[in-house]
């Protein structure tokens, strides 16, 4: 790859991993059997009614979702305290509605995103900062 392609690939990345451009209230959906780590493209099968609701309603967040996993996935309609409070915020990339009511949904990880508030209702995000590393001593002490 041309180095100029490098750039312009990097540039692109760096744009859309701005996290002000994330807007500050997104849909969430807790998922089952999946751990999401940030930079994943995930396919999903969407077919629990609210889980359907955040997908469609991250359209109007600029398709902006917080994905969190499930504690147990044998539950059905998870409350708070079924899910973990950690997940990722993406995109949703495509979106295709299937005969049977469920949605195909292909979504893109970017970050990571704590958040304490309501399930399934828009909330606002708590982006953590990354640490600024500190140097150690050259001689430790005793």
């Amino acid at each position: 790859m041309a180095e100029a392609d490098i750039d312009d690939l990097i540039e692109i990345i760096e744009k859309e991993s701005n996290i002000q451009d994330i807007p500050t209230t997104i849909p969430m959906m807790p998922v089952r059997d999946v751990v999401v780590f940030t930079d994943m493209l995930l396919p999903l099968f969407v077919g629990r009614e609210k889980s359907i609701k955040a997908v469609e309603e991250s359209f109007e967040y600029d398709r902006y979702i917080f994905l969190t996993a499930q504690k147990d996935s044998e539950i059905e309609k998870p409350t708070i305290d079924d899910v973990y409070t950690v997940g990722t915020v993406g995109r949703v990339q495509k979106m295709i509605k299937l005969p049977d009511g469920r949605i195909k949904a292909l979504l893109r990880q970017k970050h990571w995103n704590i958040s304490k508030k309501d399930l399934f209702s828009k909330f606002g995000l708590n982006f953590w900062k990354t640490p600024t590393p500190k140097r150690l001593p050259s001689k430790m002490k005793p």
